[in-house]
């Protein structure tokens, strides 16, 4: 099951005709999907997502028409129309206007390499375990320094293969260890 090149050419020539867009392709022979691709493309004007179903499309269209292959990660799906959703759904969230500011998206997991520090909300105390007490204390620059050491635990924990990518100042590591030492 391929899909033919003459529909799929007829399609982008439709979609070509106001200005050229940006061609992506999602298959798993693409580059993998990451935050900074995805800001790179929040900043295109046009954007065609094209996707194939079970085989695919014939190679010689996508030869002229895409701009690049885009992967959402090492695995393969029946087609590519998730794919393509994940791709808009990341990229959209970038752009202005879409979340109410900027920063509803700069402190997130993966804007700055790192993992979202853990997340707390009422009750205080649930099941005997208690929201950091740093938290409540309305101190903005305490509670940014113990989001961004949680942050930093957080992707050492989970994500070693983003945590060796980070530069860490050696204060950087002193606080990371203090809290570990701490829990």
């Amino acid at each position: 099951m391929l899909m033919e090149c003459e529909p799929v050419f007829r399609c982008y020539q439709d979609a070509s005709k106001e200005s050229k867009p940006y061609v992506i392709y999602v298959s798993p022979k693409g580059n993998v999907l990451d935050q900074k691709k995805v800001k790179e493309l929040s900043k295109k004007d046009h954007v065609a997502i094209l996707c194939g179903h079970y085989e695919g499309i014939d190679s010689r269209v996508l030869d002229e028409i895409v701009d690049e292959e885009i992967s959402i990660g090492d695995y393969v799906l029946t087609g590519g129309e998730i794919a393509a959703v994940t791709i808009i759904d990341s990229v959209s969230r970038m752009i202005d206007g879409v979340l109410p500011n900027e920063d509803a998206y700069t402190n997130e997991s993966h804007m700055n390499g790192t993992l979202e520090a853990p997340q707390f909300t009422k009750p205080r105390v649930w099941h005997g375990r208690e929201v950091p007490e740093v938290l409540l204390n309305g101190n903005q620059a305490e509670i940014d320094e113990y989001n961004r050491t949680g942050s930093l635990i957080e992707t050492m924990e989970k994500r070693p293969d983003m945590f060796d990518k980070l530069e860490l100042s050696e204060e950087d590591w002193k606080k990371v260890l203090a809290r570990k030492r701490q829990n």
